[in-house]
């Protein structure tokens, strides 16, 4: 579990993953105490967060950017909408686009994984796609 802001869809799904699985939860927050969490952090630094995401073995999050390292590391994840706020759309974008849609908003884990071959064919275009832009603005900027 990377952060859980109260929302007990998230709660819900990280204890029935866990009594699946038989794995600690960890939390990554800055917010309120996680009771449900078997471990708590709350000031990880960009470093320790990319580790912890690269060395799950499933994370839960409603987080736009632990959703994006999830997929950069091939880590099996779901992704939950921010409670009370409309944060989806850029995820529904991006998992749309790698066809993986189905992670946003599980009500049970799924027993399927994420076919990182697939993804990885889709992702890596958008990446070819994301250089060249930001190659083309650099160079127009310097002129």
């Amino acid at each position: 579990c990377i952060r859980d802001r109260h929302n007990d869809a998230i709660k819900h799904f990280v204890l029935e993953l866990q009594s699946c699985m038989d794995i600690p939860i960890i939390c990554i927050h800055g917010y309120d105490d996680i009771p449900y969490a078997d471990i708590k952090i709350k000031d990880a630094g960009p470093i320790e967060f990319l580790k912890l995401i690269e060395s799950a073995e499933v994370v839960v999050s409603d987080s736009f950017h632990a959703t994006v390292f999830s997929i950069i590391f091939n880590r099996e994840f779901y992704t939950f909408s921010l409670k009370g706020h409309n944060n989806t759309a850029r995820m529904e974008d991006l998992l749309y686009c790698l066809g993986i849609k189905n992670r946003l908003n599980m009500e049970k884990p799924s027993k399927d994984i994420i076919n990182y071959v697939d993804v990885n064919k889709r992702l890596n275009p958008l990446i070819v796609n994301s250089k060249h832009f930001l190659q083309i603005r650099k160079e127009k900027s310097s002129t």
